[in-house]
């Protein structure tokens, strides 16, 4: 299904205020009914379509030479897969060596709700 305007202008506003520090649960917003007005109630500054792209097509190059860097360095390291620690978190396997690759599963695709009344 796609997204509604006001999913898409949460998304940008989401993206242009992450820090270290920030957490949000955007479910929550993105299944909140359809309502322009209440959209500047969330609103923290007008949105930069170039300053996002821009941000979107160096954070790519800066991800695609890393790829570049473990494909050269281990050529027999399998790709289109997830690497994870021993508690199963994901990480990148160039910054960290020691994760293992995490075998696909069809249980691996679906989200898990936790938390929600009537589930």
């Amino acid at each position: 299904m796609p997204l509604t305007a006001l999913q898409k202008d949460v998304l940008a506003i989401l993206a242009g205020n992450r820090s270290a520090e920030s957490h949000f649960a955007g479910g929550i917003v993105l299944n909140a009914a359809d309502d322009p007005a209440k959209l500047e109630e969330i609103q923290a500054h007008a949105l930069d379509p170039i300053g996002l792209k821009t941000a979107w097509i160096q954070m790519s190059d800066e991800a695609e030479m890393k790829m570049i860097d473990v494909a050269d360095e281990q050529p027999d390291m399998p790709i289109g897969v997830a690497f994870v620690d021993s508690r199963g978190c994901p990480g990148w396997i160039g910054d960290t060596p020691s994760l293992r690759l995490h075998a696909p599963s069809i249980r691996g695709c679906w989200p898990r709700v936790v938390g929600v009344d009537g589930w």
